[in-house]
Order: structure tokens, then C-alpha cells, then sequence
């Protein structure tokens, strides 16, 4: 008892400094309780801790209506955090309790410390957001997220007159079927400080695209999405000869059917000097498209451009290789453009492009012949992260790409797809590739002898690697597990590589693999004795995603996962089609002890309706909010 006391007394006599420090380590509910211990500790969390919060809600609207204990506890909960600086609710009961707090606080803001409120996928219609706009407490207020929550124009009047907007920076409109008229009501509004607007996937149209290219309302505006909302050439074209945007850095208008005209229209524009990010993803700019955005003169900024999916072809990509004009870029997107082996030979030769520190190329028509010229090429030095998913390098492609010497900072390599067999992976000790911290080799053909390549490979920094459909089998994996060069893995992809049992019994005797967090191990013909070696096996301590889906665990194997104790900090969980039963998932129901679990997937099972009933209790599974 004195040494407690005495404790105690030197705790009480630490620095508050130190106090916020030693508190700082807390979880959001160890703080809370926390508050309750002192005053001081409660004055303390409130001042330092609680502004950094980040709460989320998440309660459906009928258990809040049918349950009043459920409605308390939220109300409780939205008063202990109403010191938080991001608060994210999902409901219209929610919401209307977000919004009653008030009531017994009086006239002071009940939330002082609100920065960002995020009410997406709510649903709640315009009542709710006229509530909303009328709410006089969020004096900080400086995000708001109202994507998909069915605002219409009373709604979006009624935000537009409000308070919120003289201090609103970034608000999101998206998914809310907004037209024309609706811009209309935007552009009638002032944001003056407005400098983010996510208006992807409405209904705007050219009509809309052109209210809101001709409104003042937004005279600090940097980022604009307007994905997804048919605005066509037009409709950039109208934006392109606006004035009124001179600070936008970043434009993503992806998915809109803009033709090559409307790309000229924005290349040949001088009124977004600043303009750094560029998303025309999913349009039809084809090579005339390409060859005005490579001859601009107004996009020496331009750090990251989105080109994907455009059709542009070999004359497109040449046209993009031959310009010194577009040097600053560090990031480029090119993916299923059909750019072939000349388009990509022409854009391998250019030394226009030394910045680039993330390219992908996937689905391109990409063949061995300019990958090995690409690979030879000195001008991408910085190059990080290189995407070549779905196309046609092979063996001697992959064998040219870890020969090279010429990507020294290279950390990500994707060639999922790509006719890769096990000489491809030869010279994957090559020093070229020991920075990998990230490699995709799925849906190749390495086989055993590939598994055992990577096996003896240096891959000391390799984190993930992806090896899902290579016809591995056991004896690969028992290559791998054995290996001792991946000590720092923290995911791995096995998906449908006929291991068994025997090759899951394989890996949970590696002492190479303590650090997996995630483990993939789908469509196996895994047994329940390959489960059971898994779940009785402290080999997977900090495991947090394992994916058993399509194998043939059943009743033997799904008892495992309920009895095991070795995997508490599991937050998601895929058991689909492994012929279960009901019985079973009654079983494990009551007995699995997971407190981290967030997501459960057992669609496909033989469960039946009792065992959804045993599912939808699921009082062991406290964190739980997917079960599918």
C-alpha cells in the first residue's frame, strides 16, 4: 500500500507535458475512461487529447429506433466525444442525436473542436441536411462530407444560405444525382473559402459543367472532381476558357466521354498556371487527344497525369515520349491504351521523363522487345513503383527487368500476368531487386522451380509478394516457408496453387514469417487439418486479414478458428464456401473470441437460416461492422 501511494503521489507531482505524453500511448477508450479517474485527467484529455480524436458511428438507423439502451448509449457516446476534431456519422437516428446534443449543453458550442464532419452514405434526405445547415455549433467546421446522402435542391439551398458556408474549405456533394439546376444553386452561393469541391458521379452534364466553369463563387477552389458526370468536350471546354479558377492545382474529370476537342481545349488554356494533378482517366481522347496535352505549353507543372483507358494508342504514347514539355512529371497512369511495343519502345528511348517515380503500363500490348529497351534505358532512375500488369514480357522480359542495373530506387514491381515461367525468375537474386519491398507475380507460370528461385533470393525488404495462380503446390511452399529471406513479410498471396494441407502445415513451421499481418491462402484444397495446424499455432501472432475462402475446411476446421487462441488480432476473416454448417456457425458464434474482428465473410456456406440467426447475434464479435 505505500509503495502504490507513494506512486501515486509522484504520478500527481510529473509535468503535464509528460502526463499528455504517457497518456498519448491510450487507446480511444482507455482515454475516456481515463477522464473519469480525476479532474485533472479529465481537464487534460479534453485540452490536449480529445482535439486529435478521430470517432466514427456506425449504428443502423432500426437498432437506434428499436432499442432505447442503444439510442442512450449513443447519445452518451456523442457527449464524450464531442471534443473530437473528426466525427463521422452514418444513420439519419445519428444524426438527429449529433444534432440534439445541444439541447442540454445551452448556448455554448457543444462541439468545439469539430473540424471535419462526414455524414457519406447516410441516406438521409433533405430534412436531415436542413437540420443540418441550421445547426449553429460547429464554430470550427471546416470539412464536410455529404457523398451519397440524397441532398436535393431545398437540401443544397439550404447549405448554401447556411452559416457553414462562410468557413466550409472542402465539401463533397458526390453521388447525389445533382444536375444542372443544382449547379445553379451553387453558383448563386459564395464559398469564400472554399478550396476542395468533390462533385464526382451526379448528373451535371455539359449544362452544369458550364454553370459552375462561369460562377465567382469559389475564388480560393484548388481541387475540383467532377468525375463521373457527363460533361463531355463541352463541358471542359467551358471550364478551360474560365478565368475564375487561377489557384487549381489539382482537376480529376475522369469518365466524362470528353473527346479530343475538349483536351486541346484545356492543353491550349493559359488559366491554370498551378495546375499539378490531371485525372482525364476513361475518356476518349485518342492520339489527337495525347498529341495536345504533350504539345501544351501551359503544363510545365503537371506532376501527376491520368491518361488511362483513352485509346491513345502508338501515336499517342510516341507523341508523349517525343515532348520535352511535360519534364516535371513524377507520376504517370497509361494503362490500357494499346500503346504496343513501338508505342512503348518510343516512350523507353525519351530522356524527357528522368523525374518519373511511378508509371503503370498494364494491359498495353507490352511484349519482350521493348521491355529490354526500357530496361536498358539510364532516364528512369527514380523510378519507385512500376506497374506492367497483363501484358506479354515473359521469361525473358522479367529476366531483361532484373538484370538492369538502371532502377536502383525501384520498390514495387507488378507483373501479374505476364507469361512468366520459372527461367524468368533465374536472376531474381539479382542485386537489382534486393530494394523490392512490394512483388507481383500472379497469374504467371513459375511453378515449383520459380518458388524455389524466389526462395534463394536476397529479398531481405520485400513486405508483400503476391504469388496467387502459379501452380506452386507444396513442395514450392515448403521452398518458401524454408526460406530465410523473407524476414520482414508482412503479406503474402497464395490463392489457388494447389497447396493442401500439407503446404498450409508447411507454413505455419517457417520461423521466417512471425511478421505476416496478412495471409492469403483462398481456393487450396485446404483440409481441416491444414486449419487446425494454423489455429493451434502461436506461428502468426500479429496475423489481422486471413482469406480460407474455397476450400474444404467444414466442420472440423471452422470448430479450429472458434477454439483458437492464437489469433485475437484478426479484424477480418473470409470463410466463404468451405461447406459449413449450421450447427457449426451456432458453435462458433458463442464460443470464437475475436475482439478486433471488423469483417466476416461465410457467404456460400450450408448454414441456413439458423445459423444467420446464430451469426446475427454475435456477441463475441464486439468490433464487428461487414459481415457479409
Amino acid at each position: 500500500h505505500f509503495f502504490a501511494a507513494s506512486v501515486a503521489m509522484k504520478m500527481q507531482e510529473l509535468p503535464e507535458s509528460v502526463h499528455v505524453s504517457i497518456f498519448r500511448f491510450l487507446r480511444l477508450r482507455q482515454q475516456l475512461s481515463l477522464r473519469l479517474v480525476r479532474k485533472k485527467f479529465q481537464e487534460l484529455v479534453d485540452e490536449f487529447l480529445a482535439p486529435e480524436w478521430n470517432i466514427a458511428f456506425h449504428l443502423a438507423d432500426p437498432e437506434l429506433s428499436k432499442d432505447r439502451a442503444k439510442a442512450q448509449s449513443a447519445r452518451v457516446s456523442l457527449r464524450l466525444g464531442c471534443r473530437a476534431a473528426n466525427i463521422s456519422v452514418k444513420g439519419k437516428e445519428l444524426l438527429e442525436l449529433l444534432l440534439e446534443v445541444d439541447d442540454a449543453e445551452g448556448t455554448q458550442s457543444p462541439f468545439p473542436n469539430l473540424t471535419s464532419l462526414d455524414v457519406h452514405g447516410s441516406r438521409m434526405g433533405d430534412a436531415e441536411i436542413l437540420s443540418l445547415a441550421a445547426f449553429r455549433f460547429f464554430p470550427k467546421l471546416r470539412s464536410l462530407n455529404l457523398e451519397s446522402s440524397m441532398i436535393r435542391a431545398p437540401g443544397l439551398q439550404a447549405l448554401t444560405t447556411s452559416p457553414l458556408c462562410a468557413c466550409i474549405t472542402s465539401l463533397n456533394l458526390g453521388s447525389n444525382q445533382l444536375e444542372a439546376a443544382e449547379a445553379q444553386l451553387l453558383a448563386a452561393s459564395l464559398f469564400p473559402e472554399l478550396t476542395s469541391l468533390n462533385m464526382i458521379d451526379n448528373w451535371l452534364g455539359t449544362a452544369g459543367m458550364q454553370v459552375l466553369s462561369s460562377t465567382p463563387s469559389f475564388p480560393k477552389l484548388m481541387s475540383l472532381d467532377v468525375r463521373g458526370n457527363r460533361i463531355r468536350a463541352a463541358g471542359l471546354k467551358a471550364l478551360a476558357n474560365s478565368p475564375l479558377f487561377p489557384n487549381l492545382t489539382s482537376l480529376k474529370a475522369a469518365g466524362n466521354h470528353i473527346q479530343a476537342t475538349g483536351a486541346a481545349a484545356l492543353a491550349a488554356s493559359s488559366f491554370f498556371p498551378k495546375l499539378t494533378f490531371l485525372d482525364l482517366e476513361g475518356n476518349e481522347l485518342r492520339a489527337a487527344g495525347m498529341s495536345a496535352i504533350s504539345a501544351s505549353r501551359f503544363f510545365g507543372n503537371l506532376r501527376s497525369l491520368d491518361i488511362s483507358s483513352n485509346g491513345i494508342g502508338v501515336e499517342g504514347m510516341q507523341s508523349l515520349g517525343a515532348s520535352c514539355l511535360l519534364r516535371s512529371l513524377t507520376f504517370l497512369n497509361a494503362l490500357s491504351n494499346d500503346i504496343g511495343n513501338s508505342g512503348m519502345q518510343g516512350f523507353a528511348a525519351s530522356p524527357f521523363f528522368t523525374k518519373i517515380v511511378s508509371l503503370r503500363l498494364s494491359n498495353n500490348q507490352i511484349k519482350v522487345g521493348s521491355i529490354q529497351a526500357f530496361a536498358s534505358s539510364v532516364h528512369f532512375a527514380h523510378l519507385k513503383s512500376l506497374d506492367l500488369r497483363d501484358n506479354a514480357i515473359g521469361s525473358a522480359g522479367m529476366l531483361a527487368l532484373s538484370a538492369s542495373p538502371n532502377f536502383p530506387n525501384l520498390t514495387s514491381l507488378d507483373v501479374r500476368g505476364n507469361q512468366i515461367d520459372d527461367v524468368g525468375l533465374q536472376a531474381s537474386s539479382s542485386v537489382c531487386f534486393r530494394s523490392l519491398v512490394s512483388l507481383s507475380l500472379g497469374k504467371n507460370q513459375i511453378g515449383v522451380a520459380g518458388a524455389r528461385a524466389l526462395a534463394a533470393s536476397a529479398f531481405t525488404k520485400l513486405k508483400f509478394l503476391f504469388l496467387s495462380d502459379n501452380h506452386i503446390g507444396s513442395a514450392g511452399v515448403k521452398a518458401l516457408a524454408a526460406s530465410a529471406f523473407f524476414p520482414n513479410l508482412w503479406s503474402l498471396d497464395l490463392a489457388n496453387n494447389q497447396l493442401g494441407s500439407e503446404g498450409m502445415q508447411a507454413l505455419v513451421m517457417s520461423s521466417s514469417l512471425l511478421h505476416l499481418t496478412s495471409l492469403d491462402v483462398a481456393d487450396n484444397g485446404i483440409q481441416a487439418d491444414g486449419i487446425e495446424a494454423m489455429v493451434t499455432s502461436p506461428a502468426f501472432p500479429y496475423l489481422r486479414t486471413l482469406n480460407v475462402r474455397s476450400n474444404h475446411i467444414g466442420a472440423l476446421g471452422m470448430r479450429a478458428l472458434s477454439e483458437s487462441s492464437f489469433l485475437e488480432s484478426l479484424e477480418s476473416l473470409n470463410v466463404q464456401n468451405n461447406e459449413i454448417e449450421t450447427s457449426v456457425m451456432e458453435t462458433f458464434s458463442s464460443r470464437a473470441l475475436f475482439p478486433n474482428l471488423t469483417s466476416l465473410d461465410a457467404r456460400g456456406n450450408e448454414f441456413g437460416a439458423v445459423g444467420l440467426r446464430a451469426l446475427a447475434t454475435l456477441p463475441c464479435f464486439p468490433a464487428l461492422a461487414v459481415l457479409l
